[in-house]
């Protein structure tokens, strides 16, 4: 049994409307060649896809808007610990202390556990050399500014994890229930092609149906 979708949301929805249309006017030749209740049942399950469709797309906007909220956490931090950094190395900070203070690091803004290890890495060092990071110029507030910026990655990337988590129960929701449209497509179809043997204009109708490949698309649209 298929568990993947084959067509695009909105072709589903403009086939499977199309094919109710079709079916409807045909019913009585199709029905005996359909599962029993499959034409009830498609229009029900294509009025209930456009509301699952959007509970998909409101899904996508939240887990954006957590990826943002994180990537702006992420900046703020990488900004301040680059200013932290160099204020070291001007302040020609000791070699042997390179490695505790992650100097030779490089967090990535796209992971995220890169910023937060780099964080860590400058505090804790901080915390036992207090003399080395007041030398460059470092105050307290700005350690502890560093520890509350890694406090929020933790945060903000907990809410985000959580929110991809959510995200995946509509879309499945979606996906299945696509996959329940496209087979009633199919029945339509070879049923309203075998129904219609004898009588090749309305067994071509039936054949329309079938959503053309993106690429054919593509080549039949005039250069």
């Amino acid at each position: 049994m298929a568990t993947r979708a084959k067509w695009s949301p909105k072709v589903v929805q403009t086939v499977g409307r199309a094919a109710l249309e079709l079916a409807s006017k045909h019913r009585a030749e199709l029905e005996p060649r359909l599962a029993a209740g499959l034409l009830d049942g498609l229009k029900s399950d294509l009025d209930d896809f456009e509301n699952k469709r959007d509970d998909a797309s409101n899904a996508l906007g939240t887990l954006m808007a957590a990826t943002r909220a994180q990537s702006a956490v992420a900046e703020e931090a990488v900004e301040l610990l680059v200013a932290a950094r160099e204020a070291l190395r001007r302040a020609r900070t000791p070699e042997k202390y390179t490695d505790e203070f992650g100097l030779k690091s490089r967090p990535n803004l796209t992971v995220v556990s890169t910023v937060r290890s780099a964080l860590s890495a400058f505090t804790t060092a901080a915390a036992r050399y207090p003399e080395v990071v007041r030398a460059a110029g470092l105050l307290p507030s700005d350690i502890d500014g560093m520890v509350e910026l890694r406090n929020a990655l933790i945060d903000v990337d907990a809410k985000q994890e959580a929110v991809k988590a959510r995200r995946k129960e509509p879309v499945a929701a979606r996906t299945a229930l696509q996959v329940r449209i496209e087979k009633a497509i199919d029945a339509i179809i070879s049923a309203g092609r075998l129904a219609f043997v004898k009588r090749p204009d309305v067994s071509q109708s039936f054949k329309a149906l079938v959503p053309a490949p993106a690429s054919a698309k593509k080549k039949a649209e005039p250069k």
